[in-house]
C-alpha cells in the first residue's frame, strides 16, 4: 500500500479514536487535532483513499469539539460547586444587608440577638489618650442583648464616621476606660454593655456602623 493512503488510514483511525477519547479532552484533543492534519494534508496530496481523508477530517473534527465542550462543562461544574460550597460555609450571606436605626434605639435579629446604641456623650480624654486628634471626642455605650434559647458569642466590628470623615478610635487606658468589645458568651435572657470613645469632625453629623458576626450591618445615625 502507498505510503500516502498509509496517511489518509491514519488519519481515519485518528479521526474514530478522537470521538470517545473526546471524553477525556487531554487524549480526545489531540488526536482529533493530528487526524484533521493528517486528512487535509493528504487531499493535498491527491492520493487514495479519499474518504478516508474526508471521514478522518470530519470525525477528528467532531472529536476536537467534543473535547472543548466536555472541558467548558466541566469548568463550568466546578465553579458551580466552588460557589455552593461558599454559600453553604457562609450562612450569614442571605443577611448582609444593612439596617439602619437611630440612637437610643437597637434592631432586633431573626435569631433573637437584639444590638442597640446610646447618643454620643462627650467625652474628655486622659493625657495618655491616643486617637483623639480630632475637633470634637464622643463616647457611646452599646447594648448586646441574647433573646434566643442559646448562649451567644459575640463577635462585633465597630466603624464610625462624621461629616465625611473616618472617626479616629480613641485608646485611654490611663483613665481606667478599655473599650474594649464583647468577647464573653451571653446566657440566653443576659445581655452585655460596653462602651467605644471616638474622635470625630462632627457630633451632629455621626454615623456609627455597627457588624455583629452573621447578622446585617447595623448603621445608627440621627442624620436623616
Amino acid at each position: 500500500m502507498p505510503a500516502r493512503s498509509a496517511l489518509a488510514i491514519t488519519a481515519l483511525i485518528l479521526g474514530i479514536a478522537a470521538v470517545p477519547l473526546a471524553f477525556v479532552p487531554v487524549l480526545g484533543a489531540p488526536a482529533g487535532i493530528t487526524a484533521v492534519i493528517m486528512g487535509i494534508v493528504c487531499l493535498a496530496k491527491k492520493r487514495p483513499p479519499k474518504g478516508f481523508a474526508v471521514s478522518g477530517i470530519v470525525l477528528g473534527a467532531l472529536g476536537v469539539v467534543l473535547a472543548v465542550v466536555v472541558v467548558v462543562v466541566t469548568v463550568f461544574g466546578v465553579l458551580s460547586a466552588v460557589g455552593k460550597q461558599q454559600a453553604v460555609s457562609r450562612p450569614g450571606t442571605a443577611q448582609e444587608e444593612q439596617m439602619t436605626s437611630t440612637f437610643n434605639d437597637g434592631v432586633v435579629f431573626d435569631d433573637g440577638i437584639a444590638i442597640g446604641a446610646s447618643s454620643p456623650a462627650p467625652y474628655q480624654p486622659g493625657k495618655y489618650a491616643t486617637g483623639a486628634d480630632q475637633a470634637q471626642n464622643v463616647v457611646l455605650t452599646f447594648v448586646l442583648k441574647n433573646n434566643s434559647d442559646k448562649p451567644y458569642e459575640p463577635y462585633v466590628v465597630i466603624d464610625a464616621s462624621s461629616g465625611g470623615v473616618e472617626a479616629s478610635r480613641i485608646s485611654d487606658y490611663d483613665s481606667g476606660e478599655t473599650f474594649n468589645d464583647p468577647t464573653t458568651a451571653v446566657l440566653p435572657g443576659g445581655s452585655v454593655t460596653w462602651k467605644r470613645a471616638f474622635s470625630v469632625a462632627d457630633p451632629a453629623a455621626l454615623i456609627v456602623q455597627v457588624h455583629v458576626d452573621q447578622h446585617s450591618t447595623v448603621i445608627f445615625t440621627d442624620v436623616h
